[in-house]
């Protein structure tokens, strides 16, 4: 027995060592280095999803806040599950996903929000779906994989947001998006991916999606995506007029519970 529980100290020290030097562990948000403490992680990039998370929790435990990066723990019906922000960009989301693999989670959920590709889409506001699939219409992912490598949703995830939803009462269909590699819209028009894609039967466009899919695929981490179609990154929505998210609060309550049930489905609980 003092073996046993030796060789755990063991262990531990060396995973704390481990996560604390690791050049993979950015950690600017004190998350504690606890490898295989959480098995799953939902990700946005507004802070403003924590009002709309910590109400449905059990407990919660705030770890830090570095810019438009913060990590809270929170526990839903015996889960520990890490929600973490990272405002917008390819970057920062590269970091929390990186840092949520090398934790050990296994799952993740990113929640967004898209517009319609077109403006003839029958797609309307406040509409809620999921993404299985995105064109990598950007250049965050290929610094580390070439452009044959797809951007898809893992089917257990996918599968998981979709059970969930039903047991809610919300029928979640599924959609392809397409990503747009900026902050604001290019007004300088060229040939593109883009005028390819709207020949296609592509939904949505979004931000971050295909980076969200690929950066977790190579990680061997299972990912999946909700989002509501509405609004921009920079808080315009699909009319070009200036909005909040309080507009969207009771399809944000949705995509939570969605999301936090989504968890409880593909995590089993621990007796």
């Amino acid at each position: 027995m003092k073996l046993k529980f030796s060789t755990l100290c063991c262990k531990l020290y060396f995973c704390r060592e481990m996560a604390s030097t690791s050049p993979y562990f950015f950690n600017k948000t004190n998350i504690p280095p606890r490898i295989g403490y959480f098995k799953s992680v939902i990700v946005f990039g507004d802070h403003s999803w924590f009002d709309v998370f910590l109400p449905m929790t059990d407990s919660y435990i705030e770890f830090g806040h570095y810019k438009n990066m913060k990590s809270v723990e929170i526990s839903y019906k015996g889960r520990k599950i890490l929600l973490y922000s990272f405002g917008f960009g390819f970057v920062d989301l590269n970091r929390v996903v990186t840092e949520s693999w090398f934790l050990g989670a296994s799952n993740m959920i990113f929640l967004n929000f898209s517009i319609p590709l077109l403006p003839s889409s029958q797609i309307k506001d406040k509409d809620i779906f999921t993404i299985y699939a995105s064109c990598r219409n950007e250049n965050g992912t290929f610094i580390e994989v070439d452009y044959r490598y797809p951007a898809v949703a893992h089917p257990t995830i996918v599968r998981a947001l979709r059970t969930s939803s039903e047991t809610l009462g919300y029928t979640l269909k599924p959609q392809k998006s397409v990503v747009v590699d900026g902050y604001y819209e290019k007004k300088v028009k060229r040939p593109s991916l883009l005028d390819e894609i709207v020949q296609t039967d592509v939904e949505l466009q979004d931000w971050d999606s295909s980076n969200m899919l690929v950066y977790s695929s190579l990680r061997n981490v299972k990912s999946g995506i909700l989002t509501c179609v509405g609004l921009k990154p920079n808080l315009v929505n699909m009319y070009d007029e200036f909005s909040d998210f309080s507009q969207y609060h009771e399809q944000m309550n949705l995509m939570a519970k969605i999301a936090l049930e989504a968890c409880v489905l593909v995590e089993p609980a621990v007796n």
